[in-house]
């Protein structure tokens, strides 16, 4: 018999352990885990009592607008598709103060992106058609980026 306990008693005693852990892991009554995590309460983050108030004000808050008033370009010239005063570009946040302006995506006439390979500060077209120019704005509010993206449609001749 101390033979086999010597051999045997480690594994014995693991299944043991083992299956102990299993009904308590599994268990579906109230002493099992489940029925220990079903017992915590919640609890208050960073001090304070709710964030519902933080997470509706930003939630309901409107988006920026942005304008731009596309002009119809020449192939050959050369433009500054941010000129705010020549394209009438207005962006603005819910408080109405001014936003940045970016071009996020230029496509040519034939669908292809000349994004990575144009200057938005120095766009020189060289094929007619139209050319869908993507500008975008966003604003930072509580830590939240709120962003408004919209294609324009330019006429090249």
């Amino acid at each position: 018999m101390k033979t086999f306990m010597e051999e045997y008693g480690k594994v014995i005693a693991l299944v043991i352990v083992l299956v102990g852990l299993i009904l308590y892991v599994f268990g579906s009554d109230a002493h099992g885990l489940l029925g220990e995590l079903s017992k915590v309460k919640g609890v208050e983050t960073v001090g304070d009592a709710d964030n519902s108030e933080l997470l509706s004000s930003v939630g309901s808050r409107d988006n920026p607008t942005l304008e731009v008033k596309p002009k119809k370009l020449r192939i050959g010239n050369e433009y500054n598709l941010l000129d705010k005063n020549e394209y009438y570009i207005t962006a603005r946040n819910a408080d109405d103060a001014e936003l940045a302006v970016s071009v996020k995506s230029i496509i040519s006439p034939e669908g292809e992106a000349l994004t990575g390979f144009v200057n938005p500060n120095a766009f020189k077209p060289d094929r007619s058609g139209i050319y869908v120019i993507k500008y975008e704005t966003h604003e930072v509010y509580k830590t939240f980026v709120k962003t408004t993206e919209k294609d324009y449609q330019f006429v090249v001749d």
